[in-house]
């Protein structure tokens, strides 16, 4: 069984089974991984307040059968404009690849969607519109990892599949 203590932002989470959850996070040493939180939907659980989305938390991952947090504390929380850079992340980042720039712009005060994109290699500097080549597009769609003007943008997308940068 292998143990890691490091810190992490929860990008995410989401209900397993009755009782349990199971939590994206951006960790400084791992990058974007996924662990099961044992009973965190529990009314008693002493780690669900420390695991919720934007919570920047110093955790304990054990790996055994998969990965399992078993340990948080929170240090801080990000501002709720972060949400959308959270959704990059979780989206665009490869799983287990640790990016020191990443997370030093996560925890800065100033991080951006634009940033996050040039990070991960998707800068938005030089886009065009994907359909019309208008330069300075508004929006990043991650289906097919194309930017979009707000003329252009398909209508029929949920939130959760673009983002404006």
């Amino acid at each position: 069984m292998r143990e890691l203590v490091t810190d992490a932002i929860v990008l995410d989470k989401e209900p397993v089974r009755e009782f349990d959850a199971r939590v994206s996070l951006f960790t400084k040493e791992l990058g974007r991984v996924t662990a099961v939180v044992t009973s965190a939907r529990k009314i008693i659980s002493k780690l669900s307040p420390h695991v919720e989305p934007l919570m920047v938390s110093e955790v304990r991952l054990t790996e055994k059968g998969g990965m399992h947090l078993t340990d948080a504390l929170q240090k801080k929380s990000l501002p709720h404009a972060a949400f959308p850079i959270l959704n990059i992340i979780k989206k665009l980042s490869e799983p287990y690849a640790a990016d020191g720039e990443l997370w030093a712009s996560l925890t800065s005060d100033g991080a951006t969607a634009k940033e996050a994109l040039r990070i991960l290699g998707f800068d938005p500097t030089f886009a065009r519109c994907d359909h019309c080549l208008r330069e300075k597009p508004e929006f990043f769609v991650f289906e097919g990892s194309a930017y979009f003007c707000d003329r252009c943008i398909p209508y029929h997308l949920d939130r959760d599949q673009y983002v404006r940068v």
